[in-house]
């Protein structure tokens, strides 16, 4: 569970004395209590990075999201160009944490031991599947992390309590079945917030009568939301889902989510480009069109 600590993670905090990996907010533990402790605070806005592109990746962060996920679940990234990612962007003091594969313990350490501000840990179908993530983030007495700070001992104190303090676990449900326990999983000792995963959410809500597109604007999908919102309100912890409409925001925000996930890097590329296609098209289309008499342009 997030604590308040005594320790400054401002911005200015040297290598081997607290963590150095924080953006203008302060850390990003910091930023999750501040959202707990003051709910009406800015949302933390997401980047969401799948390309497995470097430089995109820091785009994102330095265009204004507040962290950057690197997703390795459904990411093109293979390990060597994402260790890259996480040097640069902790490089530029930009809060990243990476969508590991699995709840298993190896993969959770290995991109902590990378630099990752924390990890989000897909497919959390109860409370135990919780406390195994969250247990591989924590050193002990508060977990079982294995020593073995391969880059972090570059970054950070050596002093597992304040490493234990700043490194964030925050846990996704996408089954209806997760999400009937998560009130037990967000209050799974040092799970940090709930992120709704809606697409998988949504493949098991369709039916042969209900798409999955169908299924995300339907009443169920929000109560679902609603739930997982009160339960994270009980525990003290914020809740997150993703949004790419003003309409998917506005309900978020009425809900009471205080995470955002943004659209991948992929999607904001697809769409930029096709958008900009379709303008070329039109106005190529209306300059070759033959006049009418008395038309003008």
């Amino acid at each position: 569970m997030i604590r308040v600590s005594d320790h400054d993670w401002s911005a200015d905090s040297a290598p081997g004395s607290g963590h150095f990996l924080t953006g203008a907010h302060g850390g990003l533990a910091d930023r999750l209590r501040a959202l707990v402790q003051d709910p009406t605070n800015d949302p933390v806005l997401m980047g969401w990075c799948t390309l497995g592109s470097t430089f995109a990746a820091e785009t994102v962060g330095r265009s204004g999201a507040d962290v950057v996920c690197l997703d390795f679940e459904h990411g093109l990234m293979g390990w060597d160009s994402a260790l890259a990612t996480v040097m640069t962007l902790s490089a530029g003091r930009i809060p990243l944490v990476c969508r590991v594969e699995s709840h298993e313990p190896a993969g959770i350490m290995k991109a902590l031991d990378a630099g990752a501000d924390g990890v989000v840990v897909p497919h959390v179908e109860n409370a135990q599947e919780a406390r195994r993530a969250a247990d591989a983030t924590r050193y002990p007495p508060l977990g079982n992390r294995s020593w073995g700070p391969t880059r972090t001992s570059l970054l950070s104190s050596a002093d597992t309590g304040e490493v234990n303090d700043r490194i964030v676990c925050l846990a996704m449900v996408e089954s209806v079945g997760a999400i009937g326990g998560v009130s037990d999983i967000a209050a799974t000792n040092n799970i940090d917030a709930i992120l709704v995963g809606s697409n998988d959410l949504c493949l098991g809500m369709a039916t042969a009568e209900r798409s999955r597109i169908a299924a995300r604007s339907s009443p169920d999908f929000r109560e679902l939301l609603s739930h997982v919102a009160t339960a994270c309100t009980q525990a003290g912890i914020p809740a997150g889902a993703p949004a790419s409409t003003p309409d998917e925001r506005a309900m978020l925000r009425d809900l009471g989510f205080s995470i955002v996930a943004l659209s991948s890097d992929a999607a904001l590329l697809r769409d930029a480009v096709r958008r900009e296609i379709g303008h070329h098209r039109i106005h190529h289309q209306r300059d070759r069109a033959p006049s009418l008499p008395g038309e003008r342009y």
